[in-house]
């Protein structure tokens, strides 16, 4: 009967801890799969969804790129802090603080975002930064990745893939190379 008792306790602590890994690990599903990707590229309702011009109420930052650090991305899905935001694993970014309203005073301007042109061979969208702005309950989010320099736009449920303009993604990268140096990507 004890080890009846031994092999059932054994068995529950290893159902308990695949169940966690399963509940921490299902992004990394998510993001394999491209699920994460599924928005809209309708540059039409661009006006619609470029943010207020404020600063960001939130800032976080991305996780390791799947394709470039896969065993880096699982560790942080399943054992640190993380925020999912729109399918993008995300971390706090204190370091941002000082520089949001620069970076807000590109991200809330039309002429920074282009039409999204497909995919760029850097390894997929990756976002390396969200940004979220409220205001009177209205939500806008920005995910960046500074990699292919595009961003996902999202707004009252509606999502807008786009580039970023070359003179706007440079400025981003050079505040960003003050604030987070490690993070520029080529």
């Amino acid at each position: 009967m004890a080890k009846l008792s031994r092999k059932r306790t054994r068995y529950l602590i290893l159902l308990a801890a695949a169940s966690l890994i399963v509940w921490r690990g299902w992004p990394v599903v998510w993001i394999f799969l491209g699920l994460n990707l599924l928005v809209s590229s309708d540059y039409s309702r661009l006006d619609e969804m470029v943010p207020p011009p404020e600063k960001p109420s939130l800032t976080l930052l991305g996780l390791s790129h799947p394709m470039d650090e896969p065993g880096k991305l699982a560790n942080e899905l399943l054992f640190q802090p993380r925020r999912m935001m729109h399918g993008h694993g995300f971390s706090p970014a204190s370091r941002m603080e000082p520089h949001l309203e620069s970076i807000a005073g590109i991200l809330t301007e039309s002429s920074t975002y282009e039409p999204w042109y497909g995919s760029k061979l850097c390894g997929g969208f990756h976002a390396d930064y969200c940004f979220r702005w409220i205001q009177e309950e209205k939500k806008w989010d920005a995910l960046l990745c500074m990699g292919c320099h595009e961003v996902i736009l999202f707004h009252e449920g509606r999502s807008l893939r786009c580039d970023l303009s070359s003179e706007s993604a440079e400025r981003i990268l050079s505040i960003l190379d003050v604030v987070d140096p490690p993070r520029r990507l080529p």
